[in-house]
């Protein structure tokens, strides 16, 4: 089956299909909400004022926020936009601004989230109407859905007013008019980072260096080719994220929890037991053990597994096993060496750029930095 398969390692599936962010020349739209409904009315009735910080515009008179488009992508499955301005609730001395607003469609939980300090909170769930997109064009259009207050929001709010009751219900409605602009093209050459930008709002960096291929299997390799090799000495496997990444993911919600005998040593460093391998000159394949979950709210959520370590000189690579929801598993390249060698120690990564590479979305191109691995005892 033709995927489109983005050679971009960062959100691991290749059987999913993801497409250019547009045919738009330039970015542009607003997404406008109209305040009114029971959370509205209880912060306001409990003396919460809410004011809107520039490029953001609150009217004093309908009660409308205009938040302006900044960035974002779009695709069949999700659109993700960026916004610009704050929004500030201020009780008193107290205030909670909302910085970095960020709107999510599409996927199976619609929402607009925002920093309030360092973490990015979801503020609104968003329920009642189905956007209109063109990937072609790049436009997005939602009219008059509804906009409800989350209760993590609600709750995080209330901490920091000092409210006595946590606001809760609709917040009003939400109204998206929005064109995204396609990313630049990638002058990217391997080894060498991409062109690609980062979106305002905190949207993941996109560079455009994608190319249509059908994703295969990786072949590992046969023991039975190596006549005379030895059980392998190593005795764990530790691969490490890039950090661009693991922090994309962790600023949004998202997570890496380790099972299954894997555990994390580090920021975002995962440790695999070893359990059989071999070894034949400079030639060496490692088979371990574990489990980690990725998951990103609105973006993935997988489980990939048992890792097999090659070294191999320049064909040297990573390979893990995919589990996700009503699929089979399936195993991707998840990152490359160039031609490493002892001791071994975070031999740094690359993503991969071949068919049995893993890739979904478009963060990194062929040949960037992707982390870095270590094998003990080999």
């Amino acid at each position: 089956m033709r995927v489109r398969f983005c050679l971009l390692l960062a959100t691991f599936a290749c059987a999913l299909t993801a497409v250019p962010a547009s045919a738009a020349t330039s970015t542009s739209g607003s997404v406008t909400i109209a305040v009114g409904g029971s959370a509205a009315t209880s912060l306001k009735a409990r003396g919460v004022t809410t004011s809107a910080l520039a490029p953001a515009k609150l009217s004093s008179r309908t009660r409308r926020l205009t938040l302006p488009v900044t960035g974002g992508t779009v695709s069949a499955r999700a659109q993700t936009i960026a916004l610009g301005g704050r929004l500030r609730l201020t009780s008193g001395r107290r205030t909670v601004t909302l910085t970095r607003p960020r709107l999510v469609l599409g996927g199976s939980a619609p929402s607009i989230s925002a920093l309030i300090g360092s973490a990015r909170t979801t503020i609104f769930t968003i329920s009642g109407r189905k956007p209109t997109v063109s990937q072609a064009s790049g436009h997005v259009a939602l009219k008059g859905a509804k906009l409800t207050l989350a209760a993590r929001a609600a709750a995080t709010i209330a901490s920091k007013l000092r409210l006595a009751r946590r606001p809760a219900g609709r917040f009003g409605t939400v109204t998206v008019t929005a064109r995204i602009a396609p990313p630049p093209p990638s002058t990217a050459t391997p080894g060498q980072p991409s062109t690609g930008t980062t979106a305002p709002g905190g949207a993941q960096p996109q560079p455009s260096c994608r190319t249509e291929v059908t994703a295969v299997e990786p072949t590992l390799l046969d023991p039975a080719a190596f006549p005379g090799n030895s059980p392998t000495t190593a005795t764990y496997v530790e691969w490490h994220v890039r950090e661009s990444f693991s922090s994309y993911v962790g600023s949004d919600g998202g997570s890496f929890t380790p099972s299954a005998g894997a555990t994390s040593t580090g920021s975002f460093t995962f440790r695999f037991p070893v359990t059989g391998g071999w070894t034949l000159g400079s030639v060496s394949q490692v088979l371990t053990s574990g489990s980690v979950r990725l998951y990103f709210p609105n973006r993935f959520d997988y489980v990939i597994k048992n890792p097999v370590l090659e070294i191999n000189g320049g064909a040297s690579r990573l390979i893990f096993t995919f589990s996700e929801a009503g699929k089979s598993d399936y195993r991707r390249v998840m990152t490359t060496f160039a031609s490493p060698v002892a001791p071994f120690t975070q031999m740094p990564g690359l993503v991969p750029g071949g068919a049995d590479g893993a890739g979904l979305m478009d963060t990194y191109c062929p040949g960037e930095p992707w982390g870095w691995t270590t094998v003990a005892g080999l």
